[in-house]
């Protein structure tokens, strides 16, 4: 195996949604709390004359957290700018506030605080002077408008079905709007607030009590659930009718409704995920978005799509003057194509005799985690908060939650280590970090089994190492060099193909040279890695730790603005 002696040593046990990660939200979710400054907080009324006179001061700014690179663009562009009295005006209108408040009375606003920011989404707190609470979503200005209108649009539908046809718990959505063009002039949701605690606050990844570990998952497991539940009739992600073009309209999303306010209420068009929409214009790519009917057309369009970003870059006139970057997107590019063509034989449903349960278009959420469920007891009840960026996938590409999920070594105990006594501090470290990981991912798939047993074989190892490749074809972004970490997956697979029982080659083969070169890329990679801590959240450091290293000198501030460690720091 090319990367043994990174096994115990753990190189690349952040990079797969692990203690680290988990560990950066926790602090995430830490400083908000204690960063919920009395100053942030509008305490006026919305019906004054003038609103003019406001002092909105940081109100509207990005706070909870620091980039090592642009750290300044980066902040502007989460600025949440959005009218206050446009606000005023939509919940005059959307709120039934006659049947609380005196019947001569205005809604009053008590007060608006920013609550929670996100990775797409700032969130603010409406306190209304007659007790009730509303969440406002402002989503920030990156990326392309018309992706944040589909995503926006799309998570709506997909609110809106789960709670009417599985009755899963989530706030209600009180008004919204996927462009700027309202009296908010912002993107926006309106949605009810749910008090309580997130879940995450009781996650601790790293911990070795596994039931109390169980008693987190099992609320994740439970929307899990509830969230498959629907088998559709393509993948793609689910939308309004209105809201999808007249070509995907003549196709009801899935069989057998009877609700006569359902029936034609949805319908799929193309995905919200991610990785398809990453090109230099919205436009990149765009016919590679589905709606498809086979798994083969799916996996090869995610091929496809990277393989057309590289391209467009490779073709822009610029890039023939930067050599590395030029070698790092054709070294990129032959690894998409990798990708696409090993796609194709990733699964065969009927060779393989795949359970129609498992093969079945299904809905997937990608942000499925503690942090964004409140959890009560009392009685037992679980809000899911956020379902930005679902899509309709074939369920045995869902795969685990990534703050359960585990790609490294699976180790049950530390008895399965020969000689662990004798191992350095540093390899025992890394054993028993793989062995609460390996637990985490154990409870999820065991509690499953037990609660939704006919989706169970999805997680079988054979299918689970295929989905694997997915999952890393997915995380890939375009330009980096992910594409290495992709590599990596793709020959792991070509060494254990024959050992998955497949009736058909591995349709990669690699030259020695080009094995040799890639261990060495892999090498400097892997330095890369170790060298930078926050490589998993894209240079994004949490606002309290971001002080604390600076006040410390662990991390300085360079003449161009970006930050650099003077010393080596660990997550």
């Amino acid at each position: 195996m090319l990367r043994n002696r990174a096994v115990l040593s753990g190189l690349r046990s952040g990079r797969s949604g692990s203690v680290a990660s988990a560990s950066l939200w926790a602090r995430q979710l830490s400083s908000s709390a204690v960063r919920r400054n009395e100053e942030d907080i509008l305490k006026v009324s919305l019906n004054d004359s003038d609103l003019n006179s406001v002092d909105t001061k940081n109100f509207f700014k990005y706070t909870w957290g620091r980039w090592l690179v642009d750290d300044e663009k980066q902040r502007a562009a989460r600025e949440t700018k959005f009218s206050l009295r446009g606000l005023a005006d939509v919940l005059r209108e959307k709120v039934d506030y006659l049947q609380k408040s005196p019947s001569n009375a205005e809604l009053q606003i008590k007060t608006i605080a920013p609550y929670h920011e996100g990775k797409h989404n700032k969130i603010y707190r409406v306190d209304l002077v007659d007790g009730r609470s509303y969440a406002l979503r402002i989503p920030y200005s990156i990326g392309f408008p018309e992706y944040r209108k589909a995503r926006m649009q799309s998570e709506v539908a997909t609110m809106d079905f789960l709670k009417k046809k599985h009755n899963v718990l989530m706030p209600s959505v009180v008004s919204w709007s996927p462009t700027k063009d309202n009296r908010l002039q912002s993107e926006y949701q309106i949605m009810d607030f749910v008090s309580g605690d997130s879940l995450m606050k009781q996650w601790h990844p790293g911990s070795s009590d596994i039931k109390a570990k169980s008693s987190i998952i099992k609320p994740v497991v439970d929307l899990f659930g509830q969230i498959a539940e629907t088998k559709f009739n393509k993948y793609g992600s689910l939308y309004f009718t209105e809201d999808v073009a007249s070509e995907y309209q003549s196709d009801l999303p899935y069989e057998g409704e009877t609700d006569p306010d359902l029936v034609d209420r949805y319908r799929i068009g193309p995905t919200v995920e991610g990785r398809f929409w990453k090109g230099k214009t919205a436009a990149s790519a765009a016919e590679f978005r589905g709606p498809w009917t086979s798994i083969n057309d799916y996996l090869g369009d995610l091929g496809n799509a990277q393989i057309a970003y590289v391209q467009e870059l490779l073709a822009d006139p610029s890039t023939a003057e930067n050599v590395e970057f030029k070698t790092d997107l054709e070294k990129a590019l032959a690894t998409f194509e990798r990708f696409a063509r090993t796609s194709q034989v990733l699964f065969d449903a009927e060779a393989e005799e795949l359970s129609p349960e498992i093969t079945a278009p299904r809905l997937h959420d990608p942000d499925l985690n503690p942090i964004n469920i409140i959890h009560r007891t009392d009685p037992v009840k679980s809000y899911l908060l956020d379902l930005e960026g679902t899509s309709i996938r074939p369920f045995l590409l869902h795969g685990a939650p990534t703050f359960v999920k585990h790609k490294g070594p699976k180790i049950f105990k530390k008895e399965d280590i020969p000689d662990y006594e004798t191992l350095s501090d540093a390899d025992k470290r890394a054993v028993d970090h793989f062995i609460v990981m390996t637990q985490n991912q154990f409870a999820f798939e065991f509690l499953l089994k037990q609660t939704k047993p006919e989706l169970f074989p999805a997680f079988s190892p054979t299918i689970k190492r295929r989905q694997e490749l997915v999952q890393t074809a997915h995380n890939t972004l375009v330009p980096s060099k992910d594409y290495i970490d992709l590599d990596y997956d793709i020959l792991r697979l070509a060494q254990e193909w024959q050992f998955l029982t497949l009736d058909r080659p591995f349709p990669v083969e690699y030259t020695q040279a080009q094995l040799d070169a890639y261990v060495q890329d892999m090498d400097a990679w892997s330095k890369h890695v170790l060298n930078n801590p926050f490589l998993e959240t894209r240079g994004w450091v949490p606002i309290n730790l971001f002080e604390q290293l600076l006040g410390e000198g662990t991390l300085v501030r360079k003449d161009n603005g970006n930050y650099e460690f003077a010393r080596p720091f660990s997550v």
